[in-house]
């Protein structure tokens, strides 16, 4: 398969091809009420549930608290959340597309409060319904599953029956996925998971201990040494202690920092490439199909993004195991890649509602799609991805939260790759309700659709007006512009890098493999000069921004 190649002169406009990002799963939100019903005498109502346990159980510290509230639903105010949660659609694309609602009155199995109150996490991670409610505390105890069935049947009105409860909690010890641990050391906790695997066949990471504030929700990014040959994988698994809802697994493209963890929200966005989710109470084990294999080549810093929500009073001290299991390129012959498809090009108009863009982009060659995720910014209020065969739209992936879509959008691994052929299209829908004075445009916010492919020819960029994708295979068609052994300047900018020595000091980012003559280390997304240091300059461009060498920019 032969693909158009991009040479694009500045290493930063081809930072809109660094996406396949963070980032997963919890209780959707909603976005629409309904008037009110009056109850039936013996069912209790929604106020009388409020009171007694979801705003303690759900809407208690770092959950859905606060104005916002996870993936804005909040529990503070009892008459905004019965109006966002009753007959509302919800954000994760597999309970919409189940047919369910938050709260369907009268229907407590078409209700995806319910699912989420009853049902274990392996049953709902089957579904790709996320993890069960509420997370890090005891399953709801039976008298409350059956008050919250009475209340729903009854058509869920507002007021209804006093209730109490003897017991809001119930321990359901085969459903609890996280790691028991009192120890805090790094060896100690360790020691807590199950011994890894001694036949070769799998390789086990830790992160560090992990701090998680009382009534807190931390995504926490752990760096890991690069690895000295290629990690050839075909599995991914995770183990999470107490509060834990997902694992990611990345390669960051600047190099060890000098801390071994940083709050993955202070990252640069385009400082990071999604590798796979590696599980969690909330997300998705990684298995490839037989006889295909995800790559990690030598060289590449490995970060684990841990997900965390600590909704009780007092700090946790975490850690998270993975085990990655290995197969050579006899076992797996075939190596999927990333495919991005997006648009870099859109602008929205201020104060605009319910903006949206389209792209397609088409396939050259067969190939299979095994994982996507969408990715949008806070001003996003739509993401939908369908595949295209014969004039007939499949919808495979679709969100309506942007700041999820950010932080940790979900991302769905299909059980049966989806086939194209030649003549089939990838299509991705954006929306946007703008409600800045400015327009909005590329980077503030994105639209970005991430799949992994197979056979992989290498990572494929499919940008708006583009009919094919084009390949970013970071091979140079010729010489660099920085000299070979060059030291950079005081902060490091100018510093010589390759494609297959792309360290550069922390946070610097080596453009070597996304741009044929950017051999150097760049500060991306600069604000203006002075993050540059002496000999270089902040160029903008319609895409981004980023800290280029006096050298570089010709005459």
């Amino acid at each position: 398969m032969k693909y158009a190649r991009n040479t694009v002169m500045m290493g930063p406009a081809l930072s809109s091809r660094l996406l396949a990002l963070s980032l997963l799963f919890t209780l959707a939100a909603c976005q629409s009420g309904s008037e009110e019903r009056s109850p039936e005498v013996a069912a209790p109502g929604y106020i009388q549930l409020h009171e007694t346990y979801l705003a303690a159980s759900c809407g208690a510290g770092a959950c859905h608290g606060g104005d916002q509230g996870l993936v804005g639903l909040s529990f503070d105010d009892p008459e905004i959340a019965y109006a966002r949660l009753i007959d509302g659609a919800p954000k994760m694309g597999a309970a919409a597309a189940a047919g369910l609602s938050l709260v369907t009155p009268g229907d407590a199995e078409s209700s995806y409060l319910f699912h989420k109150l009853t049902r274990t996490n392996d049953d709902l991670m089957a579904d790709d319904l996320g993890a069960r409610m509420p997370l890090s505390l005891s399953a709801a105890s039976d008298e409350v599953i059956t008050a919250v069935r009475s209340w729903i049947e009854a058509g869920a009105p507002y007021d209804g029956a006093d209730i109490s409860f003897s017991e809001v909690g119930n321990d359901l010890d085969e459903d609890n996925q996280y790691v028991s641990c009192e120890a805090t050391d790094e060896p100690g906790m360790q020691s807590c998971f199950e011994p890894p695997d001694s036949s070769g066949e799998w390789m086990r990471m830790y992160t560090p201990p992990l701090t998680i504030p009382a009534g807190s929700e931390r995504l926490w990014c752990s760096y890991i040494e690069a690895p000295e040959d290629d990690i050839r994988l075909r599995a991914a698994t995770g183990k999470q202690m107490e509060g834990g809802h997902h694992i990611a697994i990345f390669v960051g493209l600047t190099g060890m920092p000098d801390e071994r963890m940083i709050d993955c929200t202070d990252i640069s966005m385009g400082s990071l490439r999604f590798v796979t989710g590696a599980g969690g109470t909330g997300g998705k084990d990684l298995q490839m199909p037989e006889g295909v294999a995800l790559t990690i080549k030598k060289g590449e810093t490995i970060v684990i993004q841990s997900h965390y929500i600590n909704a009780t009073p007092e700090d946790r001290v975490v850690m998270d195991a993975i085990d990655l299991e290995l197969t050579t390129v006899e076992e797996s012959p075939v190596n999927a890649d990333p495919f991005s498809v997006m648009d870099s090009t859109f602008s929205v108009p201020a104060g605009a509602e319910n903006y949206e863009i389209v792209t397609e982009c088409g396939v050259p060659e067969p190939i299979a799609l095994h994982m996507a995720l969408g990715h949008t910014h806070d001003y996003g209020n739509l993401f939908s991805m369908d595949v295209v065969r014969d004039g007939v739209a499949e919808q495979i992936y679709y969100a309506t939260d942007g700041p999820k879509l950010r932080d940790d959008p979900e991302i769905l691994f299909f059980d049966e790759p989806i086939e194209l052929v030649p003549g089939d299209t990838i299509r991705v829908t954006c929306g946007w309700t703008n409600t800045t004075e400015h327009d909005l445009g590329w980077p503030e916010e994105m639209c970005v659709g991430l799949v992994y492919y197979s056979p992989g020819q290498g990572f494929l960029v499919c940008d708006q007006g583009e009919d094919l994708p084009e390949l970013d295979d970071g091979v140079p068609d010729g010489p660099g512009c920085v000299p070979q052994g060059a030291d950079g300047n005081e902060l490091g900018v100018g510093k010589h890098c390759t494609v297959d020595a792309p360290q550069c000091p922390s946070p610097l980012m080596c453009l070597a493999p996304f741009n044929d003559t950017a051999n150097y280390c760049s500060v991306i997304f600069c604000e203006d000069d002075a993050q540059c240091g002496e000999g270089a300059t902040c160029v903008f461009d319609d895409q981004g921004s980023a800290c280029v060498p006096l050298i570089c920019q010709g005459d």
